[in-house]
């Protein structure tokens, strides 16, 4: 044991071994939310995007190839804007650029055509985030439940530690209670520190009440008497029962 009277282990909450779990499991999730708002953009229609891609105003585009919807593809970029003739719009000497989403319907060799010219290029969905979160979302679910269900149960236990001390000292006010603060909540004399152990010990021993008294001069005659009255009390409905 150390100076401060410690043993010196360092013990972590369980609340904190929940909290870095939320953490853990929140990362992929603020991962994938940071990629689709910094792609965000002019929601495009099938029509709008397939004019602009037949035009050449398709300044560079990246297409999701997610093998669960071979056909429908998600389309994300930036295209040229246009005058109302159709022509591209300059601005400090550069193409005007728009940022675009799309949801495209597009067969294979549509596809094709499209990835064999500069301004496009294809990736696949990041499957590990998805499948991490798959993961991490039971395991979070689970150590929430048992989190809420824990406190529960202390604050529980803790009510009805409140309420044993007022039910001891409703029976036996004057006499006995149980301090939590004293001896580790065994029941001592009202008003001393002194345990009703003690007593059972010396009454055993065959050690009269005046010695008892003389040893613990914070006891009053009047708490021991009605200890043993309390006790012959009991031994008798005891027999009777």
């Amino acid at each position: 044991m150390n100076a401060s009277g410690s043993t010196g282990e360092f013990k972590v909450p369980a609340r904190t071994y929940l909290l870095w779990i939320a953490i853990i499991g929140l990362i992929p999730l603020l991962v994938i939310f940071r990629q689709n708002a910094s792609n965000q953009g002019r929601p495009l229609s099938q029509h709008e995007f397939m004019q602009k891609a037949t035009n050449d105003l398709i300044a560079r585009a990246t297409i999701t190839l997610d093998p669960q919807a071979p056909h429908s593809r998600d389309i994300r970029g930036v295209y040229y804007r246009t005058d109302s003739d159709g022509r591209r719009m300059i601005e400090n000497g550069k193409p005007v650029e728009v940022p675009f989403v799309a949801q495209v319907f597009l067969t294979d060799e549509r596809l094709e055509t499209l990835l064999s010219g500069a301004a496009f290029e294809s990736k696949r969905p990041n499957t590990l985030l998805l499948n991490l979160i798959w993961s991490l979302g039971p395991i979070l679910l689970v150590a929430l439940l048992i989190f809420f269900v824990f406190i529960r149960q202390l604050k529980g236990a803790a009510s009805r530690q409140r309420v044993e001390p007022r039910k001891a000292s409703a029976e036996f006010a004057g006499i006995i209670h149980i301090d939590p603060e004293i001896v580790q909540r065994a029941p001592v004399f009202v008003g001393t520190d002194v345990p009703l152990q003690r007593l059972v010990d010396a009454l055993e021993r065959g050690e009269s009440v005046d010695k008892f008294l003389a040893d613990n001069p914070s006891v009053k005659k009047n708490q021991v008497i009605a200890v043993i009255e309390a006790g012959k009390q009991k031994m008798l409905e005891t027999l009777v029962k």
